[in-house]
């Protein structure tokens, strides 16, 4: 038998159920919610940094999310340049606690439809 070939099937099929795996996470809002709840939870406690991969996935989101927001100004929101990052984490977990039904839509669903619920762009 050809080890070559076993090894790479194998690699192949990890990577393909590692692919799957990130995928449905990512059509999914629940797991990112949940971090963002406990790094809420951390911040409000005056706690220590985030300690898990979700909560340092909400925290690196919602920052990236705040910046673009800032250089792309796309109508949808208009999120406040001088807004800390940990108000933004408990208006997002607010809004999350508020629509459960939401949490089955992907992250970048979610996030933008709390930043447009409670940063609306005012028209001039």
């Amino acid at each position: 038998m050809n080890w070559h070939f076993l090894s790479a099937g194998i690699s192949i099929s990890v990577l393909a159920f590692a692919a799957s795996a990130l995928a449905s996470e990512a059509d999914d809002s629940r797991a990112f919610i949940k971090g963002c709840q406990a790094l809420h939870a951390r911040l409000v406690a005056r706690s220590n940094a985030p300690e898990t991969f979700y909560e340092t996935y909400c925290l690196g989101y919602l920052s990236g999310f705040r910046d673009e927001a800032q250089l792309e100004r796309s109508g949808h929101y208009c999120i406040p340049s001088n807004i800390p990052l940990s108000t933004l984490v408990g208006v997002y977990v607010e809004w999350a606690d508020s629509n459960r039904s939401e949490w089955s839509k992907p992250v970048f669903a979610t996030v933008g439809r709390a930043m447009a619920v409670n940063y609306p762009c005012r028209s001039s």
